[in-house]
């Protein structure tokens, strides 16, 4: 695995949704890692163009293969291509690097990563695109932007049988999968909450004393309120006026990985939506924190894999995604991130999940996120 520093890419101007992310990013930090290669070509950004018939090429000369046979030519065709594939990704390093150490060791191929956070991830994506510079195979991101960079028209068409066994709900383009979840639970300390008083419900939960709510959470929150909608019979204003209820008194927290940590340290009794995975941590290390039994359904997010449209190398881009949906499930699980296979070590189990609807949430986010926004400023700010 190579990582090395973006150097920034120069181009004209953008217009519509790209350009409002640059607006909105222009900003933001550094990017931790990158890689340095990626070949400026001429006509990239030209929709489909060479890529996609290379691609086409790829996906008829796999048609109909399966298992190890299927694995084994598109090893064939990786190493055609050079045996390097780019990933540009938002995935943490300390746990991208162990999945990356083990496709690389199981396959012989490089991979060059260039990891951010989301706002820089994407501000270098939209740029090289608008610059005509073709710098990644493989994108990852969360499941929200992962439909930004679709509406774009930056990712090609993903064909694999990787994802069929998922649930219909979990698959909403053909154009990227989902390579883990993030799960949102409720979780509690023990020190404060007892198992007879756990919430066993998600209006339990927001009539919690001492709660805490993330206030970045909007999309959480629009599923939830579908959610009260459909199954509890309650109107959009009814189910809106539960979360008003909850942020009288609560306490606001800005980031979910500190939400744990002050849930662990006894700041507040209940947290409304932690990540399972970080949750499940905090239990495996002895702290005062509890989330099972779960509250459900759960909410989860999908974390989006897919091939640039412009993608140099795309057999190998394929294997990579491929891989990621299938040898590299257990070890997510093993570092504590939710593989989208219910099964895998670490999966959601029998546990009933809704899955974040992330096409209806790109087109209704200015909505959702204003309302919540109105809601959580209500509350009190963590000190």
């Amino acid at each position: 695995m190579r990582l090395v520093r973006w150097k920034p890419i120069r181009g004209g101007r953008l217009a519509g949704p790209a350009a409002l992310v640059l607006l909105v990013v222009a900003c933001s930090g550094s990017p931790t890692a990158d890689r340095g290669a990626g070949t400026a070509s001429e006509g990239a950004t030209a929709a489909g163009g060479e890529s996609g018939a290379a691609l086409q090429e790829v996906y008829a000369a796999v048609e109909g293969l399966t298992g190890d046979e299927r694995r084994q030519k598109l090893l064939e065709l990786a190493e055609e291509e050079g045996a390097e594939v780019s990933f540009y990704t938002t995935f943490a390093l300390e746990e991208a690097e162990p999945v990356i150490a083990e496709f690389e060791e199981d396959t012989d191929i490089t991979v060059d990563v260039y990891r951010a956070p989301s706002s820089s991830f994407m501000q270098r994506v939209l740029r090289e695109a608008e610059a005509g510079f073709a710098g990644s195979d493989v994108v990852s991101s969360n499941g929200t932007e992962m439909v930004l960079l679709e509406d774009e028209g930056l990712l090609a068409p993903l064909e694999t049988p990787m994802d069929d066994d998922l649930p219909e709900s979990y698959l909403q383009s053909e154009r990227w999968a989902p390579n883990y979840l993030n799960v949102f639970t409720p979780a509690w300390n023990t020190n404060a909450v007892s198992p007879e008083e756990a919430p066993e419900a998600w209006d339990e939960v927001l009539k919690a004393e001492n709660l805490s709510l993330e206030i970045t959470d909007g999309a959480w929150f629009m599923e939830l309120v579908t959610y009260f909608r459909q199954e509890h019979g309650m109107s959009e204003e009814e189910a809106i006026a539960l979360f008003e209820q909850a942020s009288d008194g609560a306490i606001m927290i800005d980031g979910h990985s500190v939400q744990n940590e002050l849930l662990a340290g006894g700041e507040f009794d209940v947290a409304a939506a932690t990540y399972m995975h970080r949750s499940m941590q905090f239990v495996n290390d002895g702290a005062p924190v509890a989330w099972e039994p779960a509250v459900e359904p759960m909410i989860a997010s999908p974390n989006g894999i897919g091939i640039h449209r412009d993608a140099s190398r795309p057999a190998t881009a394929l294997l990579f995604i491929e891989y990621m949906l299938t040898d590299s499930q257990e070890l997510m699980g093993e570092l504590g991130r939710t593989p989208v296979f219910a099964d895998a070590p670490s999966g959601t189990g029998e546990y009933e999940v809704i899955v974040l609807d992330t096409n209806r949430y790109g087109e209704e986010r200015q909505k959702w996120d204003d309302l919540y926004d109105g809601i959580v400023g209500g509350g009190e700010p963590a000190s």
